[in-house]
């Protein structure tokens, strides 16, 4: 038994951390039982009680059959407890702090402390103005209150040893903003799924710039001087650039299947979370349709992430291996494409503003036709027993009448960008092709006809890919919008975590309501007016009254 006395003024006289069964933890009748119940749980040693407590706490169950011991020592230590939460799932470090550090834990999830003696203890908070922390024994109660511990008395039991532990998809805060940073740390986490498609893809690049130089040979060696030995080493060359190819492509498809699907389980995982965290009076004041139109712009956002923005991604590397080839072949035909792609540019460039400015009257008018069309279907009974009918296919009309309107502006000013471009986007595969020709039959060495052809496969590579890149700053508009949209919503202020208070101590009592009068912002009419009323403990209590009588009212204010 290890006994830290308290302070004078603390109720309790002392804190007691139980280290008996320190020495079953590789046991398997004792350490090893799973805590299927009081009895099991008791046998099982301190340290991994305090570990199985936090894991709980944050809605994790770890198995004690799976812990395993990698040191010599009999009592677990940080790292193979550390070990073991991360087998389970979590996240978990071990590591050394200091007093300093503790008191920074003020409003954090428990933190597993381990003493000399081999036992252990829960950091559920922590009091800077006051200098102490606040523990709880791995082995007391659910209910027990923690108590409060200075530095002299802790430092007597305690060397700095401590396990920290949280789930593992907290990998980025949960209270963070939802922006476009938030997002780059998102993507940025799966960095080294993203450095294997970017090798994949760079071997890629190589592989399609050996085909057009074969062709290149192909006319100027072969059909020239009627080489069937170089045919034949050509053939053979490109048959096994077509299987390498082929598999590479297939293990660098797969990647990025998988990498879209963790992309999209996180950031639902996380708005739903955020969702379910807004206080009621937010949904008090919003429509469910207006909420639901703006959360749905998260599909938006998934689908650039995992799309058009992996995918531009990947054609920047292809760019980066063709066009210096591009210019070997023929710097003059090179600076055309390029001077070509610059122009669609600029004309890209020139009407977005104009695009976002139609593009938010679009969002505007498509979230009040939301907003209506969620009134009615979460209304309906309201609206069928009022005979609201007529109303409500008027308001729908014109909510339906403004996006349309909205949208038909936005499609008509977006179709001038999509004409100027065209005849660019032609004049780069075209023009290019003429003006080789006419390079062609002005070369009197005949190798320009090959390198004509390379020329043009290379070419028809690049094109689309400049392309693309200009209009991924467009598409970058509207994403830009949506996360906008959707943090309007997931941005607000969050109600409390029960995180932030540590392990919380069962309520027990009775309820007291003693002239409580409560108005509500923007109202006048007190919703409850100098009410009392008691609650025995252990009893079951009703409400009834009329609707509006306050009985709601209530529930909200014992609920906090």
């Amino acid at each position: 038994m290890v006994s830290i006395p308290l302070n004078a003024d603390a109720r309790p006289t002392s804190i007691r951390v139980d280290a008996e069964a320190t020495g079953k933890v590789g046991s398997q009748s004792e350490a090893g039982r799973a805590p299927g119940g009081p009895a099991e749980f008791d046998r099982i040693a301190p340290r991994l009680k305090a570990v199985l407590r936090v894991a709980r706490y944050h809605g994790v169950e770890l198995d004690p059959n799976e812990f395993k011991v990698a040191s010599a020592s009999p009592v677990p230590n940080a790292t193979d407890l550390s070990q073991w939460a991360q087998n389970g799932g979590m996240w978990s470090r071990a590591l050394r702090i200091r007093w300093s550090h503790l008191l920074r834990f003020e409003h954090t999830g428990p933190v597993v402390l381990l003493f000399n003696d081999g036992g252990a203890g829960l950091l559920t908070g922590a009091s800077p103005e006051r200098n102490v922390v606040f523990l709880k024994s791995a082995d007391a109660p659910e209910d027990a209150e923690a108590i409060a511990i200075d530095e002299l008395r802790l430092s007597q039991v305690w060397a700095g040893e401590a396990v920290l532990l949280r789930p593992a998809r907290s990998y980025i805060a949960a209270d963070a903003p939802f922006t476009l940073g938030w997002l780059i740390d998102l993507v940025r986490f799966e960095s080294r799924s993203m450095r294997d498609i970017g090798i994949a893809s760079f071997t890629l690049s190589l592989l399609t710039v050996l085909p057009p130089l074969m062709v290149m040979t192909l006319v100027n060696k072969v059909l020239q001087f009627n080489s069937v030995s170089t045919l034949v080493l050509l053939s053979a060359t490109i048959a096994v650039l077509f299987v390498y190819e082929t598999l590479l492509g297939h293990a660098r498809r797969l990647i990025i299947n998988v990498v879209g699907a963790r992309l999209d389980t996180k950031l639902n995982l996380h708005v739903f979370s955020r969702l379910l965290r807004l206080p009621l009076d937010y949904f008090e004041r919003h429509p469910a349709g207006e909420t639901m139109y703006h959360l749905a712009q998260i599909y938006r956002i998934r689908e650039f992430l995992t799309g058009k923005l992996l995918s531009t991604f990947l054609d920047l590397i292809t760019l980066c291996v063709l066009i210096p080839v591009m210019f070997y072949i023929n710097a003059t035909l090179g600076w055309m494409v390029l001077a070509c792609a610059g122009v669609i540019m600029l004309i890209i460039f020139a009407f977005l503003a104009p695009l976002r400015r139609r593009y938010q009257q679009v969002v505007d008018a498509e979230t009040w036709k939301a907003a209506a069309l969620g009134e009615t279907v979460v209304g309906i009974k309201t609206v069928k027993a009022l005979g609201l009918e007529p109303q409500r296919r008027a308001l729908w009309d014109e909510r339906v009448a403004e996006a349309g309107r909205a949208r038909l502006a936005f499609g008509q000013l977006a179709n001038w960008p999509q004409t100027l471009v065209t005849p660019i986007e032609r004049a780069m595969v075209l023009g290019t092709m003429l003006i080789g020709a006419y390079l062609a039959m002005s070369d009197t060495s005949g190798y320009m006809v090959g390198s004509l052809f390379a020329f043009m496969m290379i070419a028809q590579r690049v094109a689309q890919p400049l392309v693309g890149l200009a209009r991924l700053v467009e598409d970058f508009e509207e994403v830009g919008a949506a996360i906008s949209e959707a943090g309007s919503v997931l941005n607000r202020p969050l109600e409390s975590s029960s995180n932030s208070t540590g392990l919380r101590p069962k309520l027990v009592g009775e309820i007291s309501f003693r002239d409580l009068t409560f108005t509500y912002i923007g109202t006048n009419t007190p919703a409850l007016d100098r009410v009392n009323f008691d609650i025995p403990a252990g009893t079951m209590f009703g409400i009834v009254g009329r609707s509006g009588s306050g009985k709601s009212t209530i529930a909200r204010l014992l609920q906090g």
